[in-house]
C-alpha cells in the first residue's frame, strides 16, 4: 500500500497532468513511457490519468514520469521524489561502460524533436551509432540512468543549439557534463547552429556547424567533421564525375556516380548528374547505331560512284557525330569524284564550243552560253570545295549558367565576377545596361592588376546603385548530341560539361542603353538608346562559384584568383572574384563557351520592357540585391532569387559582384 506521503505525491502529479496535458499530449506521454492509453482502466481522461499515475507508482517509475514531465513542461514546478528509506544498505556494484568513439549522443530540446530524429536517421545511414532520447532508453531503465549511460558510452556529443535547448534544464545539464568530459579528452563536442541563440559563454569557444540554411549542406559539413577521410574521398569522386561528364565519358560518369550514391545517398547533385549521364549515354548509343547504318549506305554509294548520295550521307553522319570514323576522308574523296564527274559531263560541250566559227566567240551566243555554263558550274560546285557541315539547327548560340546552390564544391561554371576596379586597367568604352543594380565599392574586394576587359561597369552611390553587368556567362555552340531548345521563356537545362543550370533567353528586340529623361543617373556612355535585335541563347543563372573555378585551376588551365586565400571571399558557393578578363575568357573556353556580348548581357538582365532593374523599376533594397552596406562583403550566389531575378530567371544580375562581358 502506498504511504500517506506517497498518496499526496500521487495527487500532486495527477493534478499537474490534468492541468497541463491535453488528451493527445497525454496519449503521447503514455506512448513515450511504454504504456498503452487504451489499456488504462477507467472512463474518461481524468480517470485514466489517475490510473496512469498509480501504475507508474506500482512499477516504481515515478522518477521517470517526473523526468519526462520536466522535459516536456520545463516551466511547471514538479514535485521532488523523496529518497526511499532502505532497511538494508546493500552496496550497489559500480556500473562499467565501454566508450564507443563513433557513437553520437544527440542532445536536443523536445521542441526540436523532429529535426533531431531526422538528423539521427541520416547519420545512421552513414554508419554512425546514435544515442537519442527517448528511443535509446531501455525498457524499465530510469531516465537519469539512461542519460548517464549514453554520455559514458558515446565518443561524440552533438548539441542541437536553439533557444529552446538553451532554456532546457535537461539539455543544459547534459551539455555541462559533455564539456567536462571534453576537457578530460573523453568526448568531442559539436554544437549545431540551428537557430539564433545567446548561448552559454563556454559554447561560443566551439566551432559550430551551420544548419540555419540548406539542410543538405549542414549535414555534409557535420559529416566532414565526423568522417573527414570519407568526405574527402567523396569530394574527389565527385570531381571525377564532373570531369567525365565534361569529357562526354558517360559510362565512366555513371560508374563513379553509382559509387558515390552507394556511399552517400543524395550527395550534392550526384543524382541529377547520374541521370544526365544515363540520358546522354542512351542518346550516344542511338547516334552510334544511326551513324553505323548511315555509314554502311555511304560505303555502298562510294563504291557505286554515286557522289551526290555519298555527300548527302556524309552530311547526315556529321550532323550527329562530326568525327565518326573516316567520314572526313570519304567526304574529300566524294567531292573530288563529283568534280571529275561534272568535268566529264561538260567535256563534249566544251569541245564543240572550241569548234564554233570565230564570229560566234565575239557575239551574244558565246556570252549566253558562257553565262549558263558559269551558273551551272557554280550551282554544282564544279572546281570548288563542297565540304559538308552540320546543319545550322544545332549551332544555336548558348550562354551557360552557374547553379545556385546549389552545390558546394561543384567544379565548373562560366560567370567570372570581378570586384570593384582599383588597380585594374581602364576598360574600353562600350554601352552599358540602363540600370541593373551594381555593388558599391564597399561591398566588393579590389582586384590586382589584370588585363583590360571589354567592359566593366562602375559602381555608383549607395542611394542609387548603378546596375552593372553581373554575369560572365559563356556563349557556346551546343553539344551536337543535345536537341535544339524549344523557344519558350522559362526553360532551364543543365550544361553537361559542368552540371550548371542554364536559363533560356528567347531573343528579341529591345532598346539598349539609357534614356536621360527616365534615368538621370545614367553614365554618358549609355547614350544614346538604340534598338538591338538578338537571336535566342542560353545564360548562366548565377555567377561562377569559387568551387567551380577551382577545378579549372587544379587542371592547370586557369590562373588562381587573387582572392583564393582570402577567407572573406573564398567560400565554395560564393562568386569567384579577383580574376582578369583573360582568366574569364580562358575558363569559358575550357567549359566550351565564351563570354556574352554586352547586348546579350543587358537583354538578359532587363528584357524588352525597358525596366531599370531586373525586378522592375522599384528602387533596390537589401531583399532584392547585395549592394551598398547590405552585407559586409559578397554573398552566396542566388541569395536573392527569385525576388531579384530578371524576366528570364537569371539571378544576381544586380549587385554582389561585377562581371566580365565580351
Amino acid at each position: 500500500m502506498p504511504s500517506p506521503t506517497n498518496n499526496h505525491l500521487l495527487v500532486q502529479i495527477h493534478e499537474l497532468l490534468h492541468k497541463h496535458f491535453s488528451l493527445e499530449e497525454f496519449r503521447d506521454l503514455c506512448f513515450k513511457l511504454g504504456i498503452g492509453y487504451d489499456d488504462l482502466a477507467g472512463e474518461g481522461l481524468d480517470a485514466k490519468m489517475r490510473e496512469f499515475v498509480a501504475r507508474m507508482d506500482r512499477e516504481s517509475r515515478l522518477d521517470d514520469l517526473l523526468a519526462f514531465g520536466t522535459r516536456l513542461r520545463p516551466k511547471v514546478t514538479w514535485p521532488e521524489m523523496a529518497a526511499p528509506v532502505s532497511l538494508e544498505a546493500a552496496p550497489t556494484p559500480p556500473l562499467t561502460f565501454t566508450r564507443n568513439p563513433n557513437q553520437i549522443f544527440l542532445s536536443h530540446a523536445h521542441q526540436d524533436s523532429d529535426f533531431a530524429h531526422r538528423l539521427a536517421a541520416d547519420l545512421r545511414t552513414h554508419g554512425c551509432d546514435i544515442w537519442i532520447a527517448p528511443d535509446s532508453i531501455r525498457p524499465g531503465e530510469k531516465w537519469v540512468t539512461a542519460i548517464n549511460r549514453g554520455l559514458a558510452e558515446s565518443g561524440v556529443f552533438v548539441l542541437v543549439l536553439t533557444p529552446e535547448a538553451d532554456n532546457s534544464r535537461w539539455v543544459r545539464s547534459e551539455t555541462d557534463a559533455a564539456i567536462h568530459l571534453e576537457h578530460q579528452g573523453e568526448i568531442r563536442l559539436l554544437p549545431l547552429d540551428l537557430k539564433p541563440v545567446h548561448a552559454q559563454p563556454l559554447l561560443t569557444t566551439y566551432q559550430q556547424v551551420p544548419f540555419r540554411g540548406d539542410y543538405k549542406t549542414g549535414l555534409e559539413m557535420l559529416l566532414q567533421a565526423l568522417q573527414p577521410q570519407k568526405l574527402a574521398q567523396l569530394a574527389q569522386h565527385y570531381r571525377q564525375l564532373q570531369q567525365n561528364i565534361g569529357k562526354n565519358n558517360w559510362q565512366a560518369a555513371q560508374d563513379i556516380g553509382h559509387q558515390i550514391q552507394a556511399q552517400y545517398p543524395d550527395y550534392r547533385e550526384t543524382d541529377q548528374l547520374v541521370a544526365l549521364a544515363q540520358r546522354e549515354a542512351q542518346r550516344q548509343q542511338a547516334h552510334q547505331a544511326e551513324a553505323e547504318q548511315l555509314y554502311g549506305r555511304l560505303q555502298t554509294a562510294m563504291a557505286a560512284a554515286d557522289w551526290d548520295t555519298a555527300l548527302s550521307l556524309v552530311t547526315q553522319i556529321q550532323t550527329i557525330l562530326p568525327d565518326y570514323r573516316d567520314v572526313h576522308r570519304l567526304a574529300k574523296q566524294a567531292q573530288h569524284g563529283r568534280r571529275q564527274q561534272r568535268a566529264a559531263q561538260w567535256s563534249p560541250l566544251l569541245a564543240r564550243l572550241r569548234q564554233l566559227p570565230t564570229w560566234a566567240w565575239g557575239g551574244g551566243l558565246l556570252g549566253l552560253v558562257t553565262l549558263v555554263l558559269l551558273l551551272r558550274l557554280t550551282s554544282d560546285g564544279f572546281g570548288g570545295s563542297r565540304t559538308p557541315t552540320p546543319t545550322q539547327a544545332r549551332s544555336v548560340v548558348m550562354t551557360n549558367i552557374t547553379p545556385a546552390t546549389s552545390i558546394p564544391a561543384m567544379a565548373t561554371a562560366t560567370n567570372m565576377a570581378t570586384p570593384s576596379p582599383s588597380a585594374t586597367p581602364t576598360p574600353t568604352n562600350t554601352p552599358t545596361p540602363s540600370r541593373t543594380a551594381t555593388p558599391t565599392s564597399t561591398a566588393t574586394p579590389t582586384p590586382t592588376n589584370t588585363p583590360t576587359p571589354s567592359r566593366t561597369a562602375a559602381p555608383t552611390s549607395i542611394a542609387t546603385p548603378t546596375p552593372t553587368p553581373n554575369r560572365t556567362a559563356t556563349l557556346a555552340a551546343p553539344d551536337p548530341t543535345v536537341p535544339p531548345p524549344n523557344t519558350q521563356q522559362g526553360n532551364r537545362r543543365i550544361r553537361p560539361s559542368d552540371g550548371m543550370v542554364m536559363v533560356y533567353v528567347p531573343g528579341g528586340t529591345f532598346l539598349m542603353g539609357s534614356d536621360p529623361a527616365q534615368d538621370p543617373d545614367a553614365n554618358s556612355d549609355e547614350f544614346p538608346q538604340h534598338e538591338v535585335t538578338l537571336s535566342p541563347y542560353w545564360l548562366d543563372r548565377t555567377e561562377v562559384t569559387n568551387a567551380m573555378y577551382a577545378v579549372c585551376v587544379a587542371a592547370g588551365i586557369c590562373a588562381a584568383s587573387s582572392y583564393a586565400d582570402d577567407n572573406n571571399y573564398n567560400g565554395s558557393v560564393y562568386p569567384v572574384v579577383g580574376v582578369s578578363w583573360n582568366d574569364a575568357n580562358t575558363y569559358c573556353a575550357w567549359v566550351g563557351g565564351q563570354l556574352p556580348t554586352e547586348a546579350q548581357w543587358e537583354f538578359a538582365a532587363r528584357g524588352d520592357d525597358g525596366r531599370l532593374y531586373p525586378w522592375g523599376n522599384d528602387q533596390p533594397t537589401c531583399a532584392l540585391a547585395q549592394y551598398g552596406n547590405c552585407v559586409g562583403n559578397t554573398v552566396t550566389v542566388g541569395s536573392f532569387s527569385p525576388d531579384g531575378d530578371s524576366p528570364f530567371g537569371a539571378a544576381d544580375m544586380a549587385g554582389n559582384v561585377w562581371e566580365w562581358v565580351n
